[in-house]
Formats: structure tokens, sequence, C-alpha cells
């Protein structure tokens, strides 16, 4: 399986190819055609090719990429102001990720900080926030971030990841602070509800576009009331009674083009006469669905109340599901019930639990045309049970006697599988596999929750259709190896280390 190229090789086939004819290389259009297909990494390796190639990539990532400096104190963000002040290249980010939180540094005049900064802030069109802890006003990232909201903000993006404690919206944060957002084309509010952000940010952006993040019913009639629900792309649908259940009938009536839509185990329950309104969801054209369910709310999963009336549930839109917290007590009926309910998925994703291998066999036959399938917090808690079987498609007992064959036998036998196994899916493209770190499964007593069998039975013959398998790791931050328990399939699969 070939691996992604490394910058050095990038790099190294950027250089050749300039060489080999370095005027056209030097054209702007062209460059501008390059550059397009190049990921930031790599444009920011074109920038070591020659001045054109820095200048222009420089532009490039400033006028058509979404390119932020991270500032994660006031010491950087005096540094990135000083760095600016001796540059006169065109700057290769078009936004700024402040965080706050941590500890300030002594700043008897502020300003000294981002004076620069601030002599030309119709650059900075993006924002992301991430503010806690004690941060007080006279820090000089918090007042930078005061001024620019004030000084005719060219604000068009804004992302807002958290706010301290205690703190529910930016006007508290910045004390008598008057927003100007005019400009403002795209929000998305953090997970953590905060009475007050949504109305003050919805209410003062009149060009708004897009609004993003867990937006709940109630946040809902803000929304409306500022004429702003097709603008709407993500829901977040936790029902506790009629009301609720209501809002989300006039939402789907209104038809938003939702992104993205996560929906809590209330959803699933048995709401008699209210259920019918969800029949409106087939009118939204996408959808992505996280299906959340605690262990005590699935004996509501399969009512005869839902069942009724199925065929009025379809979502024909639907393309990816993401399901977390699944504790199924009847794994095939549930996905056969799945199947009706999204008939044209092509992206799955799951979350490792106690069943998840029942849930993959059920998986390869329920959606025949899915392209890709995602398995997430393999290592943690409840995901150091061998797959094997589940990917192969045999039993327990064929798992025990082939584990004790060797490479060579492995790879030239010939098999058939007892039951469904990854092979039923002729159309998947991608298998990821999301691995969090964990030292137990270094260890060897530790049973290694997929081996070589996996490897030489099914991926090493699946590589003839376009089909490609990617880990994630997610590294250790402590001093043991990183998830060396998956070193033993590298042949197989590639690895992208977080």
């Amino acid at each position: 399986m070939e691996d992604t190229p490394k910058q050095e090789d990038t790099e190294s086939m950027i250089v050749s190819a300039v060489e080999a004819d370095p005027i056209a290389f030097s054209n702007d259009l062209i460059l501008d055609g390059i550059f397009q297909y190049l990921s930031t990494p790599d444009l920011l390796t074109c920038g070591l090719v020659n001045k054109k190639w820095n200048w222009n990539s420089r532009v490039y990532l400033q006028e058509k990429r979404n390119s932020l400096a991270k500032v994660q104190d006031c010491q950087q963000l005096k540094e990135l102001n000083d760095m600016l002040t001796q540059s006169h290249l065109p700057l290769p980010f078009n936004g700024l990720f402040i965080s706050g939180g941590h500890q300030c540094a002594d700043a008897s005049h502020p300003e000294d900080f981002y004076e620069y900064l601030c002599e030309d802030l119709a650059i900075f069109t993006r924002m992301k926030l991430r503010l806690m802890g004690h941060t007080g006003l006279d820090c000089p990232a918090i007042q930078f971030i005061k001024r620019y909201f004030q000084d005719g903000s060219p604000l068009e993006q804004l992302e807002i990841i958290t706010l301290p404690s205690k703190i529910n919206s930016l006007q508290e944060m910045f004390q008598g602070l008057e927003l100007n957002m005019k400009s403002l084309t795209s929000v998305t509010f953090p997970i953590r509800k905060y009475d007050g952000l949504v109305n003050e940010v919805i209410s003062v952006a009149s060009n708004l576009q897009k609004i993003f993040g867990p937006i709940a019913e109630d946040e809902v009639e803000i929304i409306r009331q500022n004429k702003k629900i097709q603008a709407l792309k993500d829901f977040l649908l936790e029902p506790e009674g009629i009301p609720q259940m209501e809002t989300c009938g006039q939402l789907v009536l209104e038809q938003p083009r939702l992104r993205f839509m996560k929906v809590s185990s209330g959803w699933y329950r048995s709401n008699g006469d209210n259920m019918p309104v969800l029949k409106k969801l087939r009118h939204i054209s996408s959808i992505e669905i996280i299906a959340t369910a605690a262990p005590r709310h699935t004996t509501n999963y399969i009512t005869s109340d839902f069942r009724m009336n199925l065929e009025e549930f379809t979502c024909h839109s639907v393309r990816k599901l993401r399901l977390t917290k699944i504790d199924f007590p009847t794994e095939q009926t549930w996905f056969d019930w799945m199947k009706e309910l999204f008939p044209n998925l092509r992206e799955f994703q799951i979350n490792v639990g106690e069943k998840v291998a029942s849930y993959l066999t059920s998986t390869w036959t329920t959606w025949p045309e899915l392209e890709q399938v995602t398995v997430t917090e393999l290592g943690g808690q409840n995901g150091k049970k061998n797959l094997d079987a589940a990917l192969c498609g045999i039993s327990e007992e064929e798992l025990q006697e082939l584990k004790t064959k060797d490479e060579t036998f492995l790879r030239n036998y010939q098999y058939a599988s007892t039951k469904p196994g990854l092979q039923n899916l002729l159309c998947l493209r991608r298998l990821v596999l999301e691995a969090q770190h964990c030292k137990d499964l270094a260890r060897k007593e530790n049973t290694q929750f997929l081996t070589q069998l996996t490897g030489h039975l099914v991926l090493e013959r699946v590589r003839g259709r376009n089909f490609t398998v990617k880990v994630i790791r997610k590294e250790c931050q402590n001093s043991c190896k990183p998830c060396v328990f998956l070193d033993h399939i590298s042949p197989f699969v590639n690895f992208v280390d977080k």
C-alpha cells in the first residue's frame, strides 16, 4: 500500500519541476492552478522554492484558504506583532486563533503587543476564540480582541470554542463591548450552551449566511425571530415533551439545509401521536445524524408506535450516519430498522462498545453500497476485544485455529467466509480505525484487537479494488511509546499519528 509522500519528497518533486521549465512555473495563472490541489503544509513548502513561489503561496493562503495564526498567550501575540513589523511579504494567513486563560505578561503598555496588528485589521477576516480561566480585561490579548470587534471589524467567520466559567456572552466577557459584526457571514457556536451568546451574535449579524454548532430548540426561536432559519446548518434535538417535538416539526417545515443533526435518545421514545411530525425530515436535503442513547433507553428503540408508519420516516437524503454510546438489545433487528430509515448511506461511523463485533457483522449486510466505515475509540475502555473474526467473516473457533498458522500459510490460504465480513462491501473504498492510546495495550499479555490474520486474509486481498485502510493513532503525552500495539499491521495500513 502506498504511503503519503513525506515533506522532503514533496519539496524535491516541486524543485525538479521548476528546474525543468522555470518560465512556465513562474506564471501566476499556472501557479494558482497548481496551488488549488495542494494541502496547506505543501503550500508552505512551496514558499521555500524561490521568491516568486514564496510570494504567490502566501497570497494564495491569505485569499483562498482558511489559514489562522495561533496565539496561545500574550507573549506570542507580541512576537507575531513584532515579526509583522519586519516583514514586507504578504501574510500566509487570514485570521487568528486566540487562546486565553494563560499567565499574562507584564504589560504596562498593552498596545505595544498589538499596535502593528491593528494598523490593517482588514487582513483578519477569520477569528477563533478559546477563552478560559480567569483572564482579566487588562490582558493584552483580551484588549486586542475587544478593539478588533469595535474598530470596524472585517470579520467574516467567527468560531467560539469556549468562554470562561460564569461568563455567558461576549459583552459580559469584554464589559461594555459594542459588537460590530455587519460583515459576519458564518458563525460556529461552542458545544457548551451559554445563555445570551446566540442572541447577541445573531441580532447584530445582518448578513449571516451559515450558523454552525449544537443549536437547541429554545435557540431556534431566536434564529427565527431574526429571519435566519435558512442559515441554520446544525441542530440539536433533545425532546423532553410535546413542546420540543412541535418545535422540531415547525423547523422541518421551514426546510433548512442542515449539514449536521444530533439526536438524543429521547427522539426514539414512544411519543404516541406526536411522533409523526418527524416524518417531514425527508424534506431536508442533507443531514449528518449522531444518535446517542443511554443504555436505560434502549428498550424504547424498537416500538410498534414507530414502526406502524415506517415508510413515512424514510430519509433518503442522509448519506452519513454516526452512532455513539450505542447498546442495542437486538442488533440485527435494529440495523434492519435503520436500513429502512436511512436507505442511502455511504458513510457509517460507530464507536467501540461491548458488542462492536456483532454490530460490524450487521453493518456488512445492512448497507451494501457503503463507501466508508469508521470505527472509533479502539484501545479505550471497551475497545480491547479482538475484531479479526468480525472483519474476516469467520467463527471464533476458526479464528483460534488460524492463529496457530504462520504467515506463509495465511498468505496462501483459500478460505470461504462462514459469516458476513468486510469483503461483502464491494463498494467500500476506505476503512478508518481511530485508536486512542492506552498503555495496557502495549503489554504483551494483552489481546490485540487486530492481528496480521486480518491483514493476510482480507486487507491484502482487496487492494486491487481501490481500497485503503487508515489507522489514526492518538499519541501518548507520557513517556511510554505511543500505540506500539498496532505496529504489527503496518504492512497493510496507512498510519496517521496525531
